[in-house]
C-alpha cells in the first residue's frame, strides 16, 4: 500500500492571548485532524490527534511549537504551515 503524504495547515485559534495557545490542524481539504495546545505555565507544546487521524501515534510532547510542527511533517511527510487565520 502507498503511503499518501499530506499537507497540514497549523491555524491559531481566536488570539493568542483569549486562544490560551490553541492551534487547529487541518489538511488542505479542510479536514480537522487535531490541535497543537500549549500546556499551561510552561513553555511546552501538545499534539492532541482527532480520533482516527493519521496524526495518532505522533509524539505529543514537544519543547516548542516549531518542534511539534516537525514531528507533524515527519509523521506525514508533507508541509506543515503556520497561517495567520482562515485560508479559505
Amino acid at each position: 500500500m502507498d503511503v499518501i503524504n499530506m499537507d497540514v495547515v497549523v491555524t491559531p485559534v481566536g488570539s493568542a492571548k483569549s486562544a490560551g495557545g490553541t492551534w487547529r490542524l487541518e489538511d488542505r481539504l479542510g479536514r480537522v485532524l487535531g490541535a497543537i495546545r500549549q500546556i499551561p505555565w510552561t513553555s511546552e507544546f501538545s499534539i492532541v490527534s482527532e480520533p482516527g487521524s493519521r496524526l495518532y501515534g505522533v509524539p505529543a510532547l514537544h519543547p516548542s511549537l516549531d518542534d511539534a510542527m516537525w514531528a507533524i511533517e515527519k509523521r506525514l511527510g508533507g508541509a506543515c504551515e503556520l497561517v495567520s487565520g482562515p485560508e479559505r
